[in-house]
């Protein structure tokens, strides 16, 4: 019941075929899981061409029923990738300063030379700590970030480092967040035939518990 003012009342009622979906992404190669993402829907379509089979519960229990199992994509954008990725370029050269200037201690030599390789890694050591706190899943934290344009920070004159996103596989899932009261689904008869290259209808019979 909603009170809209002046002694109006009006009633409201939930759709019985309101339900959520929740879809995520899994990195194929750093296996970073994306949040989940919720998406309301009032009927769910799916596709029965790669099932032989002639009940519908077998179809909705199969890989192919997009709640089985998740489904793997290809050329799909991974900011931890990238993240992961400049990380340890930036920790190898991070290293390989770190033992030169030790080399140059050891020997006593280069003084000069040490202040700047010093300075040079205390800007490297600034990098790692701005790409370990940064969280891959805030699209506005990353775009932020790759649009400052800074030319002097704690470190003396430095560039921050950019995060270009990195593709490969991964793997997509859907799932029923809340189902709901009522479930509607689409059963898709027609489909794209790789063997004909046309779409096609299926016509054998679907059952379905009344």
């Amino acid at each position: 019941r909603v009170n809209r003012g002046e002694g109006t009342t009006l009633y409201q009622h939930d759709n019985p075929f309101d339900g959520w979906l929740g879809s995520t992404i899994k990195c194929a190669t750093c296996l970073h899981i994306r949040p989940i993402r919720s998406s309301p829907f009032i009927c769910l379509s799916l596709p029965i061409a790669a099932v032989r089979s002639e009940y519908l519960e077998d179809f909705l229990a199969s890989e192919y029923g997009g709640f089985a199992r998740a489904e793997r994509v290809s050329d799909v954008q991974c900011i931890a990738c990238a993240i992961k990725d400049k990380l340890e370029e930036i920790e190898d050269e991070a290293m390989f300063l770190s033992g030169a200037i030790a080399s140059m201690e050891r020997r006593n030599k280069g003084k000069k030379d040490q202040a700047g390789l010093k300075s040079e890694l205390k800007c490297k050591n600034r990098h790692i700590a701005i790409l370990k706190g940064m969280d891959a899943d805030n699209d506005d934290e990353i775009q932020n970030h790759n649009e400052e344009d800074i030319s002097f920070n704690i470190a003396g004159l430095v560039g921050l480092p950019k995060i270009i996103p990195m593709r490969g596989d991964a793997y997509k899932a859907t799932l029923i967040m809340r189902p709901p009261r009522v479930l509607c689904i689409h059963v898709q008869r027609r489909h794209f035939d790789m063997a004909s290259q046309r779409m096609v209808k299926i016509s054998r019979r679907v059952h379905f518990p009344e």
